[in-house]
């Protein structure tokens, strides 16, 4: 496992992989501007083999895998090269009769179903459900840069750090963060991205003390005012949170037919709040 230096030198590890096949498949989707920010933070590695590289992100106590290989067999081979002990996490996006193949490579070295999700989209003339797109009221605000740290930890309590990627500070400063409650101690926080005329719902969250009094709704509508010049906005959610798909679909969302299978492998399962038991 070798470090990735610079973004070129990556571009040029998958474009062999492309160039020796005659089919390929890959799950690194990072823009440009991800990649070279987990370059300069030192995140990025790479396994490199004749007919396929791996990309290895690290991320806290666990390592995230990204391929590149021409077809499941060669890359089942490239996965049982992994060794080590920390925690693999791998997403495996797509449309569900696409995934089996890929999903069964990774299950050949070891990993296990951890989560699936399923993508949600809502597009152009949104409903808003109720409360229309006129300008939402003062008891949600976009944060300000002070209010950022408190926004990241409370993010951090909500979050599964397998399935949802919790964000960094950094994170937070580069996308639009709603937040309603005190600036110390927010009692919902909901995180989105505009790119052109896309958006992406990354977190939406209350404090379970405070919920069903209207905070969720409150960010919500202040997101699609907010957003209101997107022509869609896109979101990922857990498969079996029933309460949460239909919350969306209240405001909209339609499902639209890709899915993400999270993969995991590790020696000794941890105990924390959401680990799965298989």
């Amino acid at each position: 496992m070798q470090p990735i230096r610079d973004e070129e030198t990556l571009r040029e590890a998958i474009a062999r992989v492309k160039a020796r096949a005659a089919t390929f498949q890959t799950n690194y989707y990072a823009t440009p501007e991800q990649t070279r920010h987990w370059i300069a933070e030192g995140r990025l590695f790479a396994v490199e083999q004749a007919d396929a590289v791996l990309i290895l992100r690290r991320d806290g106590e666990f390592d995230r895998v990204y391929h590149a290989a021409p077809d499941p067999r060669t890359l089942a081979t490239a996965l049982q090269s992994l060794n080590g002990g920390r925690a693999l996490v791998s997403d495996i996006i797509g449309r569900p009769a696409e995934l089996p193949e890929v999903t069964a490579a990774y299950e050949q070295a070891g990993f296990k179903r951890y989560q699936e999700l399923i993508r949600m989209a809502l597009w152009a003339r949104f409903p808003a459900c109720g409360g229309g797109l006129a300008r939402p009221g003062p008891s949600v605000r976009v944060a300000q840069d002070p209010e950022l740290p408190a926004a990241h930890a409370f993010l951090r309590r909500m979050l599964d750090p397998y399935a949802d990627q919790p964000p960094t500070v950094e994170n937070l400063r580069r996308a639009a963060v709603l937040v309603s409650g005190p600036a110390a101690t927010p009692d919902g926080v909901l995180v989105f991205e505009t790119i052109g005329l896309s958006s992406t719902l990354r977190y939406w969250y209350v404090e379970p003390g405070v919920r069903n009094r209207g905070t969720g709704g409150r960010l919500m509508r202040r997101m699609l005012y907010e957003c209101r010049d997107s022509r869609r906005i896109l979101l990922w959610v857990r498969s079996d949170n029933n309460d949460a798909i239909g919350k969306y679909e209240h405001y909209g969302f339609r499902t639209d037919g890709l899915a993400d299978h999270i993969l995991m492998r590790r020696t000794s399962w941890q105990t924390n709040r959401r680990s799965p038991t298989f």
